[in-house]
This record gives C-alpha cells, structure tokens and sequence, in this order.
C-alpha cells in the first residue's frame, strides 16, 4: 500500500544512498514497456485509472506513459499523447515521457510539446535491423542528429535506451568490449541526462553486470545512468543481486512495473518475453 512503498524506499535510501541528495529513482514503464505486448487494448480512461494508480501506490520519480508509433504496429500506444496531455495538468511532481522511435516521430513530439522523451537504440546490429530496420551505426549516426534537434528546442531531460546489454536474442553473448565500444558512441550526447543499460532477455549475470558496470561508469557519469531489468521466472535471486551490487556502485535508477510483462515483442517470440522487474520483487 501507499505507505509501505514509502517506507521500503526510505529504508533503502537509509542502506545505500544519501537520503538528502541521491535517493532511489524508479522510473514506472508500466503504461509502455508493461502493456505493449498484452493482447487487450486499453482505452484512454483505462489508462488514466492506471496512472493514478501508479502516482498514489509506488511514488515513481518518472512515468513513461507511452510511444509515438504506428498504430499499425503497436495499436495500444494509439492514445498516448492524449494520456501524455492529462498527466502534465495533474497536480504532482513527476516527470512524464513518451518514447520516440525516431526522428520522423520526434517532429509529432514537438509539435505537441513533448518536454521529456526516450529514445532507444541498442549493443547488437542483429537487434536493430530486426526491431526498426535500421543498421547499428545507422541508428548511432540518427541519435545524434536527434541529440542535435533536442539541443536546439533546449530540451535536455531525455532518456535513451541500450538494449542487449550483455545478451542479444538474435547475436546472444555481446562482448565487454562490444559494449564499451558502443557506450563511447552515446559518451557526448547534450541532450541525454539518461542512459539506461536495459537486459532485453533476462539472462543478466551478477557477475557479468559488475565487471562490465565497473567499466562504464568510467565513460558516463554515474548519476546519469539506469538499469532495466527483465526478471525470468525462478531467477528473482539473481535479479535481486545485481540490484544490490548497483546499489553498491551508486546507481540508483531503476526501471519498475507493476504489470508483470513486458519485453519487446517485435524481435522475440512471446515465449521468450519476461517480465519487467516488478515493485512486488
């Protein structure tokens, strides 16, 4: 309930960070990342019940509240501006997004007064052509024309995604090296306050996270770095180290759901979908 989520926070907040400075910062991808691969479609209303679920139980510091795609490909995104236009009128102290596949989206963004967007690109060639079409140093050179447009509209509070990191669905194993390479390519994006190292197949090692970690939070500030985990059914432990193994180099973002699914659905079958690391975990 309301209470014992704030209690929770506190109490790791107490553990690991300076209560006053850098406390926990979850970031809700419920209404995105959670709903895009359900089969039923929400309505604008059911969604708005959702959020305000999500604002008066789990006290997120930031709601992705949906994408700016086709609704062809993803008909549950259809209604997410409107949903983005209701919660900037509420009365809270949230930070909302949506997320915008590219710069062609970016132009509908601005012309609706978008102020907070992700962006996502990935650590495998494999994966990009397969989820947008697109090579990976095709979408490492549109990201920076993007970083370009954000600049120059002063927009700087955006978030970009790196998915695979670690694993591909498609390559599999992606190398410290790989990574790294890639991480310098993003190193000098203005508009970007948010990198987040997202585990797109659930198969995340502690071990592996820490020695990699370690080395990426040499190339990007640590305040602007966050994780987004998928959790496989009988793995929670696991999960639960590289949590506290951040929390031990000082990242203190998380990606959270309380919807247990997600996962991108364009480039794996549902089988191998796993859901987002959850607020009951």
């Amino acid at each position: 309930n309301n209470r014992s989520m704030s209690k929770i926070i506190k109490q790791i907040n107490k553990k690991f960070f300076n209560f006053n400075k850098s406390g926990l910062k979850l970031f809700d991808v419920s209404l995105r990342d959670g709903l895009q691969s359900k089969k039923q479609i929400y309505t604008l209303n059911e969604k708005k019940d959702l959020l305000h679920k999500i604002i008066d139980e789990y006290h997120p510091k930031s709601i992705e509240l949906g994408s700016i795609v086709s609704k062809n490909i993803l008909p549950q995104m259809n209604n997410s501006i409107d949903l983005y236009k209701y919660a900037i009128n509420l009365e809270h102290d949230i930070d909302y997004y949506l997320l915008v596949p590219n710069k062609k989206k970016l132009k509908i963004a601005l012309d609706n007064d978008i102020k907070n967007m992700s962006f996502i690109s990935s650590f495998s060639n494999s994966f990009q052509k397969k989820n947008i079409n697109k090579s990976l140093q095709e979408t490492i050179n549109e990201i920076r024309e993007i970083d370009n447009i954000l600049q120059e509209n002063n927009l700087i509070n955006n978030k970009l995604y790196l998915s695979c990191f670690n694993d591909c669905p498609i390559e599999k194993e992606i190398s410290e090296d790989e990574i790294l390479f890639n991480i310098i390519q993003y190193s000098n994006l203005k508009s970007f306050n948010e990198i987040c190292l997202s585990d797109t197949t659930g198969n995340l090692k502690v071990d592996d996270f820490v020695k990699i970690f370690y080395q990426i939070r040499k190339l990007i500030n640590i305040n602007n770095l966050s994780l987004h985990l998928h959790v496989k059914k009988n793995n929670e432990n696991n999960i639960i180290e590289i949590i506290k193994e951040g929390f031990k180099l000082d990242l203190n973002k998380l990606d959270i759901s309380c919807i247990d699914e997600g996962g991108c659905s364009v480039t794996m079958n549902k089988s191998e979908l796993n859901s987002n690391l959850n607020y009951n975990l």
